[in-house]
């Protein structure tokens, strides 16, 4: 049995299989723009936007720095069946003065974030979650 370029395309794609040197992007879930940049594929225009914004206050010293995609458990996990929950912040940003920012870039805050959002101040009250829409 011989297959066309097209159709052994296709079982990959259908097994979950990736061409070498091809990579296989899904279409986002809430239909946002992503985009590549410095190297990253980031989720939305907007968080693009933010992080070009925090190099600019970095660059001015304004900022000490920044993390990207911190990740918070918010409960955790006994094994494979009972998982960790864990909330991934998209930046943390550290002043100069020793304080820091955690920041959610959001187009729209879906029930799965609020009910994160929800557990994160549970679990961490003395930590401030900010959304930047």
């Amino acid at each position: 049995m011989s297959w066309t370029e097209e159709e052994y395309a296709a079982w990959q794609r259908k097994n979950g299989k990736q061409e070498p040197g091809v990579i296989i992007v899904k279409t986002p879930k809430y239909r946002n723009n992503r985009d590549w940049e410095d190297g990253i594929l980031w989720d939305s225009k907007k968080e693009l936007k933010y992080y070009k914004e925090l190099i600019l206050l970095q660059k001015a010293k304004i900022i000490s720095g920044f993390c990207r995609q911190c990740q918070f458990i918010l409960c955790e996990g006994t094994g494979k069946e009972n998982r960790a929950i864990s909330y991934v912040a998209d930046f943390v940003i550290f002043y100069p003065n020793g304080t820091f920012k955690i920041v959610d870039v959001k187009g729209m805050e879906t029930e799965i974030f609020k009910q994160k959002e929800k557990m994160f101040k549970n679990k961490y009250p003395f930590l401030k979650l900010e959304i930047e829409k």
